[in-house]
């Protein structure tokens, strides 16, 4: 059997935003704060990293200009130093995404091409201008989740033996950094 293609795991998520988008529930007239480090603190797993990376790099836009936009990130948020919290995490902190810019359509990454999480996180009135009203809709993450969990998890973990990495999820800027370097 196949393994699923981004679209395809992401399509549940998609089709959630275009039907709320349709009922005129939507992010065009909202300033952004859910991508800054206001609210921000995204992470990716291998495999939505390499999803992305393959967008940008298919878009022309893997540049040494964007790696340094990344590792600039990394440094401003301090995202290069993990605060344990005990039980084998680490404290999670917020960023302002590379990718977000200010305004109507904020982010310039496709929809098939962002992590779940971003594509989760959504309105849930009309009218949204600064990020009130907004949440993961955690009921459809985890149908996504559940749908996509075992081949998913045999994608990581190639992902992870392959490039010899060693995490499992990684804040956005971290990750196709640390992606870039084994790629």
């Amino acid at each position: 059997m196949k393994a699923p293609n981004a679209v395809e795991r992401r399509e549940l998520l998609t089709r959630d935003m275009d039907n709320k988008k349709a009922g005129e529930i939507h992010c065009l007239g909202c300033s952004g704060p859910c991508c800054t480090f206001r609210s921000n603190s995204m992470q990716m797993t291998p495999l939505e990293t390499l999803d992305l990376l393959d967008f940008l790099k298919s878009k022309k836009r893997w540049t040494e200009e964007l790696r340094h936009q990344l590792q600039e990130c990394v440094t401003e948020f301090r995202l290069d130093y993990d605060l344990d919290t005990g039980g084998g995490h680490n404290f999670r902190r917020t960023y302002t995404c590379p990718f977000f810019t200010p305004g109507p359509k904020g982010c310039s990454i496709e929809p098939n091409s962002k992590p779940y999480g971003c594509l989760g996180f959504n309105p849930q009135a009309k009218n949204i201008s600064d990020g009130e009203n907004c949440g993961a809709d955690q009921e459809l993450l985890l149908a996504r989740d559940k749908r996509y969990a075992e081949s998913e998890a045999l994608a990581n973990q190639a992902l992870i033996e392959r490039y010899a990495l060693d995490w499992q999820k990684k804040a956005i800027p971290n990750a196709l950094l640390a992606l870039d370097k084994e790629v």
